[in-house]
Order: C-alpha cells, then structure tokens, then sequence
C-alpha cells in the first residue's frame, strides 16, 4: 500500500512507504545577509537576526533531489517583538536571472515567544532550471528590531521524492 499526505485542499500527494517523508532543516548558520552592508548574527542558541535595523531578506540556499517534491514548510522563530516574520521559497531561473515566489509565505505569530507555523505546498524541484532558495524577512511594513528578540531558529523544508 503506499502512503500519502493529505493538503488542505484535499489533494492527496502519495508517497512510496519505503522511501517516506524526507526532512531537510536550515538552521541559523545556514543564513547570510542579502546586502554586504548589513550585518546578520547568528547563534546556534539565539537563532538568527538583522543587527540592523531594516526589512531586508537574509537567505539560506535551499538544495533538493531534482524532481523532489515539497510538501511543507515549517518556520520556527523567536519572537518577542510585534514585527511579523515572511519566510518564502524562491526560485531563481537559469538563464534570465528572474526570481519567483513558490507556494505560500509562512507569516509566524508575533509577540508570543517560540512559535512555529507549518504551511503545506505542491511544488516539484526542477534543478534543470532553476536554484532555490529560503529567505526570510520582516513581513513589508516591518523592520528587523535589531537584536534577538526576532530571530528565525530554523527552517523545515518537508519533501518527497518522486
């Protein structure tokens, strides 16, 4: 029998009961700044953060089996502040350089501490055209507070491979 993972849609993505769910995690020192001006921290203990004060992305880079298939993002954070984190999946196209969003964003709560967020997603790597990408960010009208009181812990990229 094989198994599968249901979406909240319904859609039933099956997987083979052999090879199962495979989980790669992004944790703090995965991160880099995405200007060379900005200054990221990072701590295995504290997660990671902006020390400046601006909405600009940090990005870890997101490497899968071609024709794997993701099926959940989950983001855990800390945060204390009432800035909202936006973690996204990118796709950088070969060729003409053009980046795109895939899936949804994960928005984690605010002000609450340790939170995590899990958001299900229908997406096949195609490494023939394409590099992926995490990045993070305060969500648009925010700005990283400058210490670790915003800090991403990690990232969960759940997936199959087809």
């Amino acid at each position: 029998a094989r198994g599968g993972i249901e979406l909240p849609d319904g859609t039933m993505i099956t997987t083979n009961p052999l090879d199962g769910v495979q989980y790669t995690t992004l944790g703090p020192g995965a991160f880099v700044a995405q200007r060379s001006s900005s200054v990221v921290r990072n701590s295995f203990q504290s997660g990671v953060w902006q020390e400046t004060t601006t909405n600009e992305r940090i990005y870890a880079a997101l490497n899968l089996p071609h024709n794997a298939r993701i099926v959940g993002v989950t983001a855990h954070v800390y945060d204390t502040v009432p800035e909202n984190l936006r973690v996204q999946i990118l796709c950088k196209r070969l060729g003409d350089n053009t980046s795109t969003i895939i899936g949804s964003n994960v928005f984690v709560p605010t002000d609450v501490g340790f939170a995590s967020n899990t958001i299900a997603f229908d997406h096949a790597v195609d490494n023939q055209s394409g590099a992926y990408s995490v990045t993070v960010a305060p969500s648009s009208l925010d700005a990283w507070p400058g210490t670790n009181d915003l800090a991403l812990m990690s990232v969960v990229v759940s997936w199959v491979q087809e």
